[in-house]
């Protein structure tokens, strides 16, 4: 069975919207081993150190826009003449709440007006992002329940307590000492917890994985307390940016939300097979026969329910501020490069869809590129694919019909495995790209 090419029109890859959207849930519960990569295919390896640090500060930055435990946001700024626009968006369209409008007006005016922008940035954040970061101290919890191993003799560990001890995160007494102290303190956090104590956890986080010192014993840690720290992170980074720049610039600063669109629900069949013979019926392959048989094929593979599920599929943030921004720069016959933060992690959907508008953009009379980092690329149960630009919107469609066709391959072949095998050379596939443009 030949893959269909690239170029395949819609019609012919999926006819209708609820064929899609079986297709997408079909595929994110089949194995998905993510991949911890970054990547900015579109730059000089010259530019990569400066552009990844432009990166990382609008990431930061985009983390607190996403307020609630599972909030996605995305950001991306556009410098003018008039000021400085700092347009962003959620997976979401439902209308800010007093709460979150308030809040965002005096983000804006530290970041036009204030002289402690650092404190002044994180006095706002943690009441409302507070849901958020004590869901991340309750994860580092649950991972280090004993706490945490110190050999204050080693190297490493005597670097880092000097660091610190420089930095004034903690007193002049054996790190051990702090060390327990912290994981005392992550363990007594609960819901009801003061924000006293939750900036105390966030600031000795944030000092602690800052440095980049390797300590051992810490190393299925490391991340996750980094994570507590984010938030943090950010404003240390808003303080450091904003500074820079001059009173009259800053006073032009704005944010701006933009919403994707309007979201139609879908109806889908729950059970993994039923959904993926869907898509056999329609392009007349041969149906996995049951759930046994595609167990063998994706060790990893979920059932799913055996009932109808009802589904959102909506734009997720980043494409909805790339292709903003895209459009202004279109109106404006203006050629550049798109630079996006965004607070989780980009699914395999965007990355892909990205690189095929990367591919398309820059061979067109006002080229531009899009650049933002791709740290895991997971399969989400659903997926809304931008209609514009109509040829990237075709390709992306084709991809994803290859993808879903290898799986029948695979499971009618009598393979057995992982996919990333696959990708990796370890098991051969006869398809030629099996996986799309960026493997």
């Amino acid at each position: 069975m030949d893959a269909p090419p690239q170029n395949q029109p819609y019609h012919q890859t999926f006819a209708d919207n609820d064929l899609f959207a079986n297709t997408v849930y079909a595929l994110s519960n089949l194995e998905n081993k993510p991949s911890q990569r970054c990547s900015f295919s579109a730059y000089s390896q010259g530019y990569f150190s400066k552009l990844q640090e432009r990166i990382d500060t609008l990431n930061q930055f985009s983390l607190l826009l996403a307020h609630k435990p599972g909030d996605a946001a995305a950001i991306a700024l556009r410098c003018e003449c008039t000021g400085i626009s700092i347009f962003w968006a959620r997976d979401d369209t439902t209308e800010l709440t007093e709460e979150e409008a308030e809040y965002l007006q005096k983000i804006e005016r530290v970041l036009r007006t204030s002289k402690n922008i650092g404190n002044d940035t994180l006095e706002l954040v943690l009441p409302i992002c507070r849901r958020k970061i004590i869901s991340r101290i309750k994860k580092l919890a649950k991972e280090c329940p004993s706490g945490f191993m110190v050999d204050d003799e080693d190297p490493s560990t005597v670097s880092l307590r000097k660091y610190l001890i420089k930095k004034g995160a903690m007193s002049d007494h054996p790190l051990r000492d702090s060390m327990n102290a912290f994981a005392e303190d992550v363990r007594s956090v609960t819901d009801a917890s003061n924000l006293e104590d939750i900036a105390r956890i966030i600031r000795f986080s944030y000092w602690l994985t800052s440095p980049g010192f390797y300590i051992k014993s810490w190393k299925y840690y490391v991340e996750r307390i980094r994570k507590v720290g984010d938030h943090y992170a950010a404003c240390v980074m808003i303080e450091h940016n904003v500074q820079r720049l001059g009173p009259k610039i800053r006073a032009t600063v704005t944010l701006q939300r933009i919403l994707p669109p309007a979201p139609t629900p879908v109806r889908i069949h729950g059970d993994t097979v039923t959904a993926l013979n869907t898509f056999a019926a329609h392009h007349q392959i041969a149906p996995i026969e049951d759930f046994k048989k595609l167990k063998k094929a994706y060790p990893d593979a979920k059932e799913g329910p055996n009932l109808p599920l009802d589904l959102t599929p909506i734009q997720h943030c980043e494409l909805t501020i790339a292709l903003h921004v895209w459009q202004i720069k279109q109106q404006k016959s203006a050629a550049g490069n798109l630079e996006i933060g965004h607070s989780k992690t980009c699914c395999y959907y965007c990355e892909n869809y990205i690189q095929l508008f990367n591919a398309w953009a820059g061979k067109q009379p006002e080229p531009c590129q899009m650049a933002l980092s791709h740290r895991k690329a997971k399969y989400p149960n659903t997926c809304f694919i931008p209609p514009v630009p109509e040829e990237v919107k075709e390709k992306m469609l084709g991809h994803i019909g290859n993808r879903v066709r290898d799986v029948f391959d695979w499971v009618a072949k009598d393979y057995h495995g992982r996919w990333w095998e696959v990708r990796e050379g370890k098991v051969a596939l006869y398809t030629g790209k099996p996986f799309g443009p960026d493997y």
